[in-house]
């Protein structure tokens, strides 16, 4: 790219970088979050990202959106109320994807304090097993970017997003198994065993969130692409985790959402969610909309519908971040409501909706048939949590 090339793209991406802090000040009070701390710990963990470039006219420089934009909104629905919450990369844009991980890392240390992080070795264990070669991470998207959460009570959360899609299927099982090893999870080592055993062959290990805790790491959740995108695979998938009922559950995911044509297996993504006490685990579809549906309009709509089903009283939420984020949803195709998600664990359910910031992305590559976060063009990571 010419340096003209690159400076108008550095100059798009700031107007980005402007419409996203514009929607942050609209919902800081809508969510009943006040004060300086907030703005300052959201310029430090998105400005790296935001500021661009996005791209450099071949490849994008982040796996969360298609067009390389660094961000996304999210709001998690169900019994308990969720803060404000967003992915988004802390590593600058352009350099490599090792480089981005150090930064990262450095960021997460010097948050360290404030954030309560103090068993931050905890991660550096998990990332050791899981992180590729430097060289094998350069080729790809990305290595990792971070969940946020800003609480109603004060308090923000993280997570850790790791990028699993290197090598064989049975390598990516082989980097899990040894996470789980080298966490002391003995539990979950015979949970995803026995997951394995039913439903691996039909299962590829994509890539994981590691909840960070004041006391080290908390859930292990990994996502898995399916070699298609049945509800009778996810029934299987739910019961060999452990979840006989969220079969039942996700009826109301698949009223909703599932289209004469059934689910593309490339807009599916299924959660396996491992807690570090040994408690039954949780499980999880999501659902890539812009695979398979019309509209930001029909995915809105089917939204709504969902959560009427579900009973959810805090349905307030959705409409808050539809309203600021995406004012009058599309209704010519899917620019901004790009995954929806349903967990079902022992005793709640909870949905997640996750939103692009803008709904006319700086100019970007040409996307090409690929969802894997280590081709250069592709869809996004399909990246979507309840963190």
């Amino acid at each position: 790219m010419t340096g003209r090339g690159l400076r108008s793209n550095i100059d798009k991406s700031r107007v980005v970088q402007s419409v996203v802090n514009s929607q942050f000040e609209a919902l800081l009070p809508r969510f009943s979050l006040a004060g300086q701390r907030y703005r300052s710990l959201f310029r430090v963990l998105t400005e790296p990202g935001l500021s661009g470039p996005y791209h450099d006219g071949e490849r994008r420089f982040s796996a969360i959106n298609l067009d390389g934009v660094p961000f996304q909104w999210s709001v998690s629905l169900g019994p308990r109320r969720c803060g404000l919450r967003f992915i988004t990369e802390s590593g600058a844009a352009g350099v490599s994807i090792a480089e981005r991980v150090r930064q990262t890392r450095a960021l997460l240390t010097a948050l360290g304090p404030s954030l309560a992080l103090d068993n931050l070795p905890a991660l550096d264990v998990a990332l050791s097993c899981l992180l590729v070669s430097p060289e094998r991470l350069n080729e790809s998207l990305m290595g990792i970017c971070l969940g946020v959460e800003f609480r109603r009570d004060g308090e923000v959360r993280l997570k850790v997003y790791v990028n699993g899609e290197f090598g064989t299927s049975g390598e990516r099982y082989e980097r899990l198994q040894e996470c789980l090893v080298k966490c002391e999870r003995p539990i979950a080592l015979q949970q995803l065993g026995r997951f394995v055993a039913s439903v691996g062959d039909r299962l590829t290990p994509a890539f994981l969130a590691l909840d960070l805790l004041p006391t080290g790491l908390g859930r292990i959740k990994l996502y898995f692409r399916p070699t298609d995108g049945s509800t009778e695979l996810q029934a299987l998938a739910a019961d060999a985790i452990g979840c006989p009922n969220a079969s039942r559950t996700l009826d109301h995911l698949h009223n909703a959402f599932l289209t004469d044509g059934g689910y593309p297996a490339q807009s599916v993504d299924l959660c396996i969610e491992l807690s570090e006490d040994g408690t039954p685990a949780g499980f999880k579809v999501d659902l890539c909309t812009t695979g398979f549906l019309n509209s930001d309009a029909d995915v809105d709509r089917r939204v709504r519908g969902l959560l009427a089903a579900l009973g959810e009283g805090s349905s307030a939420d959705y409409r808050v971040v539809r309203d600021i984020v995406v004012g009058s949803p599309s209704t010519k195709d899917v620019k901004q409501i790009v995954f929806v998600g349903l967990a079902s664990r022992a005793d709640e359910h909870q949905v997640d909706v996750y939103f692009h910031p803008r709904p006319t992305p700086v100019n970007s590559p040409p996307p090409r048939a690929s969802h894997s976060t280590n081709n250069t063009v592709g869809t996004s990571m399909r990246l979507s949590d309840d963190f």
